[in-house]
């Protein structure tokens, strides 16, 4: 059975990770991938993991996905009816980064 957190940090995922595919040109020539959305039990911030590939500095990353970080959360309030909008943050999810290297380290052996 799967609890309201877990609906709504669904949710709101769908809805992340819409909105990044809309602004994919943005980031070129970086992939992103939202890998969890997890939104706090009162509503009121909500943490974006994001995993990136591709030939950009973590700073330039960091500074596209604040300059739409207003424009994220006004989609948020828009599709989704909370009492607060969450006040979204940014993680970079470097799992993806880690999984390569490994397995390049294993492919040279």
């Amino acid at each position: 059975m799967i609890d309201r957190m877990d609906r709504i940090n669904s949710q709101v995922q769908e809805i992340v990770s819409r909105f990044f595919n809309e602004h994919r040109d943005l980031f070129l020539p970086v992939i992103l991938t939202i890998t969890q959305v997890m939104v706090t039990r009162d509503l009121q911030h909500c943490q974006v993991w994001v995993g990136a590939v591709g030939a950009m500095n973590e700073t330039e990353l960091k500074k596209k996905l604040e300059n739409l970080r207003r424009d994220l959360q006004s989609e948020i309030g828009d599709k989704v009816t909370f009492k607060f909008t969450p006040i979204v943050e940014f993680i970079i999810d470097h799992s993806g980064e880690k999984a390569q290297h490994i397995e390049e380290l294993l492919k040279e052996k």
